[in-house]
């Protein structure tokens, strides 16, 4: 163990603990205590103030911070009612589209059998017209065939003077009819 009469007060130098005049050790004492209450006494509210201050801007931002959770927590909750609105709004609006889509189906059917019924009605119409025209155009073939057959049987069949009689003929009977 270190005697401490030797540390503090020896004659001789002390060695590596303290230096040789103990002079020294008091006037250092004496100064480091100085610093230090001036320290305390100068230094030490200006600090104490310092993390007041900061107690009080964390404090501060701590109560920012909570407002802004509890309006983004009443923003959440509202916007949360709102969505439940918009899901019964859209299946109102989907309803509504399945009924007018129903009502538009029901008169593309009713507009078509209409449309269908009146084109069947021009249709048998037009087949009408279209098979009394076949039927005049053939009796009108017909007749022409039928008289181009006979003109050729008569030109083949008469020579020229029972032609002349045959007109004759029925140029009288046609002059005798009037």
């Amino acid at each position: 163990m270190i005697d401490i009469v030797n540390l503090l007060g020896a004659d001789a130098p002390n060695g590596k603990h303290l230096p040789p005049d103990i002079n020294e050790v008091w006037w250092g004492t004496a100064a480091f205590f100085i610093v230090v209450g001036l320290l305390a006494w100068k230094v030490l509210p200006l600090v104490k103030n310092m993390m007041n201050e900061r107690s009080e801007k964390i404090a501060g931002e701590l109560n920012a911070a909570e407002t802004t959770r509890r309006g983004a927590e009443e923003e959440r909750d509202r916007l949360v009612g709102s969505l439940g609105d918009i899901g019964a709004e859209r299946e109102q609006i989907l309803s509504d589209a399945r009924t007018q889509a129903a009502t538009m189906k029901e008169e593309l059917i009713a507009r078509a059998d209409s449309d269908a019924a009146a084109l069947r009605a021009q249709v048998g119409t037009d087949m009408a017209a279209s098979q009394a025209q076949a039927s005049a155009d053939l009796t009108s073939e017909m007749s022409s065939l039928t008289l181009r057959s006979a003109e050729a049987v008569v030109d083949n069949s008469l020579d020229d003077t029972t032609q002349r009689d045959l007109i004759e003929s029925y140029i009288n009977q046609v002059g005798s009819s009037n």
